[in-house]
């Protein structure tokens, strides 16, 4: 500002021979003498010297000063537009108290929230019966297990052997009966002679029914109706291809008594009228297809038995998980309440600067620089006349500049 302009000019000339008192003390220059017609006048009293040059500098730029604080209507014009800088501000920090205000309300509630459910937690923890379902959970469960094994171990067998009879067996005349046809205690050793990939092939069928019944209860998790029309499509492309396995075996029986005449001569084609009427076919069929039926609903009963024994661990997590997000939630909280005060610390100090701005005095910058530069033409017009160099009229020009940036630039910040 001006003051500290005035300021750093008495504080370069403390050691100077011309001191202030030397200027006569009258504050206000007087009014019949233009500010160029000053600096030439007090020029030849100083005989131009850069020690005086400052001290009636200072007297130049006070008598401006005095003169602005005396013009009201300018002063109210120039200082309207930080009073409603300043009224933006207010508004700006009432704003942000306000959220500061909302958002410790919330921080309070998520603390509570974080202190119930913590409460909670050490309840499940110190007295997990609290939430335990009753003890044939338990039972159902090992039940359900023991029973899955034994039907995986079941359908491994069928389905294994049955697509080795259905894709790759030849048929003997001692194999006629549909147990020896689908039961073969080889069928692996067998594949494997046969060739690893038909190996792989083999022993992988079993996976294929096994992962049909792992989707029905998939399913039935799901929402909506849309899950019992996927588990009867599910039924349906098991029990077709089921079909299709009941379908090679018997055909492969059925030429083979023909071909030995066991049955008459002339006996039909074989289609899938005589398989559905076949009793083997439906043997084979309800053989694997009722089996893997029953291990899909074992396993989904199974699945919710274990659900059920694993209640506490389940409500354990929920509980830490919650509390996880409310910590998360109380941290990012914390952090807009920090930096809306962080603005609001940075609008205080804005609005300090606007006030002093406008309990003082606010120079209008381009009359201020023209003030300032008709002294220092008056100045320079008396150090021309009285033939001092070029050097020192060019030494004092550049000195005047920086001053006159400088009280500009101080009274604009």
């Amino acid at each position: 500002m001006i003051n500290q302009t005035l300021q750093n000019i008495f504080i370069k000339n403390k050691n100077n021979q011309i001191k202030e008192s030397d200027v006569e003390p009258a504050e206000i220059i007087d009014k019949n003498l233009s500010y160029e017609q000053y600096g030439f006048t007090r020029a030849g009293t100083f005989h131009g010297q850069i020690n005086g040059f400052k001290i009636c500098l200072g007297r130049v730029i006070r008598d401006h000063q005095h003169k602005q604080r005396e013009d009201d209507a300018t002063q109210l014009r120039l200082k309207e537009p930080y009073r409603v800088a300043l009224a933006q501000k207010e508004v700006e920090m009432n704003h942000n108290n306000e959220q500061i205000s909302t958002l410790r309300e919330k921080l309070k509630s998520l603390e509570t929230d974080k202190t119930v459910q913590q409460t909670e937690l050490d309840r499940i923890k110190e007295n997990p019966r609290s939430i335990m379902p009753d003890r044939m959970s338990k039972i159902s469960l090992i039940i359900g297990a023991v029973i899955l094994v034994a039907l995986t171990v079941y359908l491994f067998i069928f389905y294994s052997s049955a697509s080795y009879s259905a894709f790759f067996k030849d048929f003997k005349i001692s194999e006629l009966a549909v147990a020896n046809s689908i039961f073969d205690p080889k069928a692996l050793s067998e594949a494997m002679r046969t060739g690893f990939t038909v190996f792989i092939l083999i022993i992988s069928m079993p996976f294929v029914f096994i992962g049909l019944g792992f989707l029905i209860h998939k399913f039935q998790e799901s929402d909506g109706y849309s899950k019992y029309f996927k588990i009867f499509l599910l039924i349906l492309v098991t029990f077709i291809f089921d079909a299709i396995l009941a379908y090679e075996i018997t055909e492969k029986i059925y030429n083979l008594r023909a071909v030995n005449g066991i049955f008459d001569q002339d006996m039909p084609k074989y289609d899938f009228s005589l398989a559905f009427s076949s009793v083997n076919f439906w043997l084979i069929i309800f053989a694997g297809f009722i089996v893997y039926l029953i291990w899909g609903f074992v396993f989904d009963f199974t699945i919710e038995a274990y659900e059920k024994l694993d209640v506490v661990s389940q409500a354990k997590r929920t509980k830490e998980r919650i509390i996880r997000e409310i910590d998360l939630k109380i941290t990012e909280t914390t952090k807009i309440i920090t930096d809306l005060k962080a603005k609001n610390m940075s609008l205080e100090h804005k609005m300090i600067d606007i006030n002093s701005k406008i309990n003082g005095i606010v120079l209008e910058a381009n009359l201020f620089k023209n003030v300032l530069q008709q002294f220092v033409q008056g100045w320079t017009a008396y150090m021309t006349q009285a033939g001092h160099s070029a050097e020192s009229i060019n030494a004092l020009s550049m000195e005047a500049e920086g001053y006159i940036i400088n009280g500009i630039n101080d009274d604009n910040q």
